[in-house]
């Protein structure tokens, strides 16, 4: 699959190949990693940053595929390249696993005054957003957890 990533002026900037199986077709595990980067340009690859409104709360995701899932959503897996600007409206909801935690420095974006989704036990048994619309939850639902996990 290829992610076109444009920029706020809707120029293309950059695009993400992500690999939609771990397995060729002999059923056998490929090994590398499942998305690849390509910049044409300067601009920072935020994905859907030419559609997002950054004036009211906007949710960072992890993956494209989360942020493809909620209403105002980008993504960027590393905060410290987000536009500082952001920090008033902008909550980061990176996935609910410990690769999250111990490599996106979570608290560290929480020290910088960044307003971070903190999954609950609601969600233990899923591993992003993309998990819990597949396993069957509303994204209305979704959302009203991100905002409770994040203290909004």
């Amino acid at each position: 699959v290829y992610i076109p990533y444009y920029n706020t002026d809707k120029e293309l900037v950059g695009m993400v190949t992500r690999s939609l199986t771990d397995y060729d077709h002999e059923g056998n595990r490929i090994g590398g990693f499942r998305y690849q980067g390509i910049n044409y340009s300067e601009d920072q690859l935020i994905y859907n940053i030419e559609k997002v409104d950054t004036s009211k709360t906007f949710f960072v995701c992890e993956g494209e595929f989360d942020a493809m899932l909620l209403p105002n959503a980008v993504s960027c897996p590393f905060w410290k390249k987000l536009p500082v600007e952001w920090k008033d409206n902008a909550i980061i909801v990176y996935d609910n696993d410990d690769f999250a935690i111990s490599e996106h420095d979570i608290i560290g974006a929480e020290e910088e005054g960044w307003t971070v989704c903190h999954w609950d036990d609601r969600v233990l048994e899923f591993d992003d957003i993309n998990d819990m619309v597949s396993g069957g939850m509303e994204v209305s639902d979704i959302v009203k957890i991100i905002l409770e996990c994040a203290g909004k």
